[in-house]
This record gives C-alpha cells, structure tokens and sequence, in this order.
C-alpha cells in the first residue's frame, strides 16, 4: 500500500498494489516500447544505482571524472539512439502517400513532406486524428499568409517578406523552401531571421541549404547551429566542405554537435 504523500522514482514489485489517492509514481514509458520488439532483448527490470563516490567529489565535479569515462570516446546524441521497429504512413515530397515498415535507422525522414501515422515498436506516436486535425486547421492561415507574401506580385521587399514570413512562422516545409530558393528576394540575413524563427529546421530544408548561395558563412553558422544537433547527412556535408562555410564557421558548427 502507497501513502497519498509517496512520490516514487523507478519501479514497485508486489503481489498487489494499491495506490491511495494523490500518490505518484513515476517511471520512463520508453522502457516499455521494447517489450513488444522481438529483434530486441526482453525489459526484465530496471533499477536506479546511486553513484556511491559522487558526494565525495563535492559540488561541481564533473561527472565523467566520476565514472571513470573518456567524454571523447562517447557516441553523440544523435548516434546513441537506439533503433527500433518503425511504421511509418507518409506524404512523399510529390504528395504521394506511400508506407515504411522496418527498423527506424533505415527509414530516410528526408523524404517525408507529412506523417499520417508513426508507430514505434507497435505503440502509436504523435497526436490523435482528432488533435490534427485541429492543429492542421489552427494552422491553415498561417501556412496560407507564407504562401501568399512568396508569390505577392511584384514581389515584395527583403525587408517586408521577412517580416511577413516570420509573423506566419511556424512555415509549412514547402513554404521554408521556396524561402530557401527564393533567389534575390531575400537577403543572407533576412533568410536567416527567417529560418531562426523556424528553428530547429526539419531535415528536408537543411537538404535544400547547399542549393542557396543567398546565406553568408556566418549566417550558415548560425543557422545550422539552431538545428544542432544535426542529421548524419547534413554534418557529413559541413565536415566535406560541401556547405559554403569557413574553416572557423565549420569547426564552430561542428563543436555544437
């Protein structure tokens, strides 16, 4: 039996459990997901172990001096995600719907323009039809004031098209890029006040950056940085050069990863 004032952390083991009102339990619901995977080890248990020597080091220690781990052999966070089976029902970038079923780590987002349905190892993901449906409608006048200052004739100022494109922000991944290639109607800076206001960009307009000569180095930078940490392919172009930064811009987005 758990008093209404027992907060709990990890797991309780019990024949029976009772839980009187205002208890709370909490536990990661991720840990779960993999019971239903069978390419993946069976959740027997968990526990949470006290690091015995941490209180000895004082406060402000650090934490890999602690545990005895070199940080530099440690994987990213992007790279320590652990795979899963994936089910994906998506828009195409030609609007087509198609379906993926296999495990996420061979699932390429950069040709998604809209997910219908995403189940990761068998539980659903993201929100209910209901509650798109509400978001999709909450956000139709802002997706139709992007479309409508990028294809305002004649065309609108820098100035006044970045101003237009940041109050309609959160933009529609198509409407991001047409601001990307939208060529001489926007300067470096002003795209980048733009692509800020939508940050972190999802990974198909980081595909289209390369495309566009408009940003500057050091608007690049900061850019790239806002959406750090980036996808494997998009740092793989910033570490080959293939990305109009400078040597310093390119370390410095690389560091942010």
């Amino acid at each position: 039996s758990v008093g209404s004032n027992a907060q709990m952390l990890g797991a309780v083991v019990a024949d029976q459990l009772v839980l009187s009102s205002g208890a709370k339990l909490t536990f990661d619901s991720h840990l779960d997901e993999v019971n239903s995977a069978t390419v993946l080890p069976k959740l027997l248990s968990w526990r949470i172990l006290e690091l015995e020597s941490a209180m000895s080091h004082g406060e402000g220690s650090d934490p890999f001096e602690i545990l005895g781990v070199d940080p530099t052999t440690l994987l990213s966070p992007a790279l320590a995600h652990a795979d899963i089976q994936l089910h994906v029902v998506y828009k195409n970038l030609l609007g087509a719907t198609q379906t993926y079923d296999g495990m996420e780590s061979g699932f390429d987002w950069t040709k998604v323009s809209a997910v219908t349905q995403v189940d990761r190892a068998g539980k659903p993901v993201g929100y209910r039809a209901s509650e798109v449906a509400t978001l999709a409608a909450a956000a139709a006048p802002k997706a139709s004031a992007a479309a409508t200052a990028l294809g305002v004739t004649p065309p609108l100022s820098s100035s006044a098209l970045k101003s237009a494109l940041v109050s309609a922000s959160p933009l529609a991944i198509p409407d991001l890029i047409k601001a990307v290639h939208a060529a001489g109607r926007l300067t470096s800076s002003d795209l980048k006040a733009v692509l800020q206001s939508n940050a972190p960009l999802p990974t198909p307009v980081l595909n289209v950056l390369d495309a566009s000569a408009v940003l500057s180095s050091s608007d690049m930078k900061t850019v790239l940085i806002a959406s750090s940490p980036l996808p494997t392919n998009i740092l793989a172009k910033v570490v080959s050069g293939a990305l109009p930064l400078a040597l310093l811009d390119k370390l410095a987005v690389i560091a942010a990863q």
